[in-house]
């Protein structure tokens, strides 16, 4: 779209004007507007994964939340300290500081969580832009998609407007703020500029290939058009953004796909591709490149040094002059999250191995926090210094400063449950199971021991103990299983693995309450066990049914080779807990209460075996 003369001038002065209101209001740095804290992917436009804020120096847990999802993407945090998460179920939460809930937004369209950080972008509703536009009262949107569906949410929740990009394909990764022009997002088949205000169309470009998140060259002040970087296959573009012309492609040929890119102080465009890392001038010309085995993106710092991990299992730094590294963090896992660099120049970053780690800026270890399931993308920072990140597991964790454990590079987690004391009957097998991660409490601190389980919240459980990924099927393996449920994945991935199955209806009743013999038979089937009558006499085995009534379990009772199995490999044991196994009114008389619901308590024990 060209721009008129007189329509430039014309904007021209508008802005001038607008910008001289703004600039005594709103808060600056470098020249870049600073609203929200944490607004969008990588922090910035220009995705340097860069912040003004510091991190901690002994952090340890202010608090977590359970998404019951996977989190592949970094939380956005607004001007508030609310945090906004999306997790692979297409599911968006809205979290306050202090860790509640105020709502949820189910888009009813799964992400897979290798869809790149599908971060939410805060970013003012007024105009078409992603700028404040009213000096005293912006009004800020959440912005992401799922799916082929584009959504604007406003800040209690609801929806402002839905935008359909099936002539685009699906959704790719984060959108950014495209200044004046919108909202700038990939999709599988190109890109798309979305009018901030109402979800119009602005500009679509259709590569029909896929795109991935695109960068934004830095300006001098916020209302300048600046230029849109969009990687797409082995290209990497470059857009005029006040012109809206292509003004030079780059092709890195057999060099493989071009990931998304970051802008260096001086104007360098950073991106990888496969096979290396390019450094690319303003003009299109390429500076240098290196080899660089992997698909973590490039972090800048604020003096221009480039961060990123390698599939070589080793976090380094390089000269921006020339690509040169500047030294080397040996970490034992590959690397694919990107980096956050706070105000002092500390590096954080995820791992496969469940930890986030902090060096510091000469590449010594600061400090590593194991949260016990893979970290796939960079941490958030709030102004007060409080660290957000989430796990594969579903838990999104916020470390803050913990000044008894200054000094201590490496704390440890402790937690308790005040319904959980030292001396409850199973605490050692519940705090063995949450601190593997396999099993947690509820948002209000409590644990809950006595809650019965349901089937989906069972399936999580089991999966997670044998170490199985989630799955994620196109079609659901059962009629009565929601895609986009927190406990699809977890549910689909024991049913892949032959944990668990429905019923003969074609069903699987994931709320429903699982019972005792359930629990034995997924835990007998899981780990191989064959068949065997159950021991005795003695001891005698009694059915304590749930209407009371008593009697010895027989070969007609379909989990009497389960019980045999689990007694003879000892998940059963006589006597055992009286909670689980209790004494009958003759010698070696046990009753059991198989068709009862599972406790929460019971199913730790029994995990615990295993």
């Amino acid at each position: 779209m060209k721009i008129s003369i007189l329509r430039k001038a014309v904007a021209g002065i508008l802005i001038l004007l607008i910008t001289f209101t703004i600039l005594s209001v709103v808060p600056q740095v470098n020249g870049v507007i600073h609203g929200p804290f944490w607004r969008m992917f990588m922090h910035d436009p220009q995705h340097t994964g860069s912040t003004e804020y510091s991190g901690c120096n002994s952090p340890r847990v202010k608090g977590t939340f359970d998404a019951h999802n996977p989190i592949s993407s970094t939380p956005a945090i607004d001007e508030e300290g609310n945090i906004y998460l999306l997790t692979t179920s297409g599911t968006l939460f809205a979290i306050s500081p202090q860790g509640e809930i105020m709502w949820n937004f189910k888009t009813g369209t799964g992400i897979p969580g290798a869809s790149f950080w599908v971060t939410p972008l805060i970013a003012c509703a007024e105009g078409i832009g992603g700028v404040y536009s009213d000096e005293t009262t912006p009004q800020f949107l959440i912005y992401f998609g799922a799916g082929n569906q584009f959504f604007a949410l406003d800040k209690e929740g609801n929806l402002k407007w839905q935008t359909p990009l099936s002539p685009m394909g699906n959704v790719v990764g984060s959108p950014n703020v495209c200044q004046i022009n919108g909202i700038m997002q990939a999709t599988t088949l190109g890109w798309v500029i979305l009018n901030g205000g109402d979800g119009s169309v602005v500009k679509p470009i259709h590569y029909g290939h896929p795109c991935l998140p695109p960068a934004l060259s830095r300006t001098t002040h916020p209302f300048e058009l600046g230029k849109m970087y969009v990687p797409s296959g082995n290209f990497l573009f470059c857009w005029d953004g006040s012109e809206d012309s292509l003004l030079w492609s780059f092709d890195v040929g057999s060099g493989g796909k071009v990931y998304s890119p970051s802008i260096g102080p001086d104007g360098t465009i950073y991106f990888r591709s496969d096979q290396k890392l390019y450094a690319v001038n303003p003009d299109g010309s390429e500076k240098w490149s290196v080899n660089f085995q992997g698909t973590a993106l490039p972090a800048i710092g604020s003096d221009g040094t480039i961060y990123l991990g390698s599939t070589d299992k080793t976090f380094q730094a390089l000269n921006p002059a020339n690509g040169e590294v500047l030294w080397k963090f040996t970490e034992g896992h590959s690397l694919y999250s990107a980096a956050t660099i706070d105000a002092n120049g500390v590096i954080y970053f995820g791992s496969e191995d469940g930890k986030l780690y902090a060096l510091n800026s000469d590449g010594s270890l600061k400090w590593s926090f194991d949260a016990g399931s893979t970290v796939a993308a960079p941490p958030s920072i709030a102004p007060d210094g409080t660290i957000y990140f989430g796990t594969a597991d579903g838990l999104l964790y916020a470390l803050e400063e913990n000044p008894i454990l200054a000094g201590t590079p490496t704390p440890t987690l402790s937690l308790s449950f005040p319904d959980v004391p030292s001396d409850y009957w199973a605490y050692a097998e519940i705090m063995k199971l949450v601190g593997e991660g396999v099993i947690k409490g509820y948002p209000d601190g409590t644990f809950k021991p006595e809650f019965p389980v349901t089937r989906a919240e069972f399936s999580k459980m089991v999966l997670l103990s044998l170490g199985y990924s989630q799955e994620f099927p196109s079609t659901p393996s059962f009629s009565d299983l929601d895609p986009t449920e927190w406990y699809y994945g977890y549910v689909e991935g024991a049913a892949k693995h032959g944990l668990v199955k429905g019923y003969p209806d074609g069903t699987f009743k994931p709320q429903g309450n699982i019972t005792l013999a359930e629990v034995l038979t997924v835990i007998v089937r899981a780990k191989g066990w064959s068949e065997v009558s159950p021991p005795g006499p003695p001891p005698y085995i009694f059915l304590h049914d749930r209407d009371d009534s008593v009697r010895l379990i027989t070969a007609e009772d379909w989990y009497y080779g389960v019980v045999g199995a689990a007694a003879q490999n000892g998940l059963l044991r006589f006597p055992d807990y009286s909670q689980i196994t209790v004494p009958g009114a003759g010698s070696g008389e046990y009753e059991v209460r198989f068709n009862s619901p599972a406790t929460r308590a019971q199913t730790a024990v029994f995990l615990s075996r295993i």
